[in-house]
């Protein structure tokens, strides 16, 4: 049996009306307090990692928006020839076609608003420190030259293939669930030549909040401690409900969903684990997998995570 991972990023590189935002790791916010567990290097490695995707899907989105604005030029063109030979000929001109041509014109303007505003976030100081960084190496950085987030052979998870004695390792770590009383929040699966935990139990969240509530930090930490000495890649993706948001500290839903997906990171930091083996997403809105299981939006404003395990060899 062919085990290797593969990473399916379709729900996080792809959405209905925006290219899918990753937020940077916030360097004042990672570091501050007593458990400063981690080196200055891995954070400025994951942080330059997580801004060149972020400004990829910034520069994709401009492309897609230029490409958008060229092909609505072109027919609110043809439309308003249309409507001058009719109008030369003494015809009516049907109302609907004069309809068209501002909806046209509304779409256009909206793609160009967008891209300003694109272009501007790409002047900032923080994107624009990337051409100053060794970019070939970047993702590497953050994966330790374990894989990365581009396509083919390498991925999140490295070469996909477990290393050690597998069978072992699952007895092992199946104890060290049970002890860590972490059974009821965890789903450890494991095949041939593979072993993941993912949560079954949602990480919620408030209304318009990204910040943890109280009774999910124990089990966090718990599962810190389960996993902090182990070789481990670590995918967390952060949800939001459908309702908008616009304010200054979340401009839209996919800013709130990836940071209620990077402070999850921030507190298994907290606890010991590496910076370096995690990777954030976010679809903002564009992907509630709740909505087939309830009806509630409680269920949409939530983090999930997925821990590959690719040695069970510990190091701490």
């Amino acid at each position: 049996m062919n085990c290797r991972y593969r990473f399916n990023k379709t729900g996080v590189l792809l959405s209905s009306l925006l290219a899918c935002l990753i937020l940077f790791f916030c360097k004042s916010g990672i570091v501050a307090g007593d458990h400063n567990a981690f080196s200055a290097q891995s954070l400025e490695a994951a942080e330059k990692q997580q801004l060149l995707y972020l400004a990829t899907q910034f520069r994709q989105r401009i492309q897609a928006n230029e490409n958008t604005i060229k092909t609505l030029i072109n027919e609110k063109e043809s439309l308003e020839n249309r409507i001058k030979r009719l109008s030369d000929l003494g015809r009516p001109v049907p109302w609907e076609m004069h309809q068209s041509v501002g909806l046209k014109q509304q779409k256009i303007e909206t793609s160009l608003k967008e891209n300003e505003r694109l272009h501007f976030l790409l002047q900032q100081d923080k994107y624009r420190a990337l051409e100053e960084w060794n970019l070939d190496s970047s993702a590497n950085d953050l994966f330790n030259s374990s894989g990365s987030m581009g396509s083919g052979s390498s991925s999140l998870y490295g070469n996909g293939y477990f290393s050690g004695d597998i069978n072992a390792f699952k007895r092992t770590l199946a104890g060290k669930i049970r002890d860590s009383e972490l059974a009821e929040w965890i789903h450890f699966s494991s095949e041939q030549r593979s072993c993941t935990i993912e949560n079954v139990l949602p990480i919620l969240f408030a209304s318009g909040s990204a910040d943890i509530p109280k009774e999910y930090k124990d089990f966090l930490k718990r599962l810190a401690l389960l996993v902090k000495n182990y070789d481990v890649r670590i995918l967390i993706n952060g949800y939001a409900d459908s309702d908008n948001i616009n304010n200054k500290k979340y401009p839209s839903n996919f800013e709130l969903g990836a940071t209620r997906a990077a402070n999850i990171v921030h507190e298994l930091v907290k606890h010991g684990v590496k910076p370096s083996v995690f990777q954030i997403g976010t679809t903002g809105k564009y992907r509630h997998q709740a909505k087939g299981m309830s009806d509630k939006k409680l269920l949409e404003r939530r983090a999930d995570l997925k821990i590959v395990f690719i040695s069970g060899t510990e190091t701490g």
